[in-house]
């Protein structure tokens, strides 16, 4: 999936990039919330000034991205219920988005 070697390519070399779920990807930043999040609008960018020929189009085309972030703090379970939070947000917040996590979303 080339959106996941533009995201891979904008990431620290110290995070992970999985796939979590269909369209889904999760970044395992090992620095705070507030670097993750500037690192995560990189690659937001990065994806948004793309072009992806798209299923059914031979056309390439712009394609942008919803990020939600979100700081492990020992809680795996936790961590992926306030990532997962944050990606809500910012899919509802509008296009190319990015979201970190707020304290109430670390309550599980």
């Amino acid at each position: 999936m080339r959106i996941a070697r533009v995201l891979n390519e904008s990431v620290r070399e110290s995070d992970i990039l999985a796939r979590y779920g269909g369209e889904e990807f999760v970044v395992l930043a090992t620095a705070p919330t507030r670097m993750a999040r500037s690192s995560s609008r990189e690659g937001s960018h990065a994806v948004a000034e793309t072009l992806f020929v798209l299923h059914g189009s031979d056309e390439p085309q712009h394609v942008t991205i919803s990020i939600g972030v979100a700081e492990f703090a020992g809680d795996r379970k936790r961590f992926f219920h306030a990532a997962d939070r944050a990606l809500y947000r910012a899919k509802a917040a509008g296009k190319n988005c990015v979201m970190a996590a707020e304290p109430r979303d670390l309550l599980g």
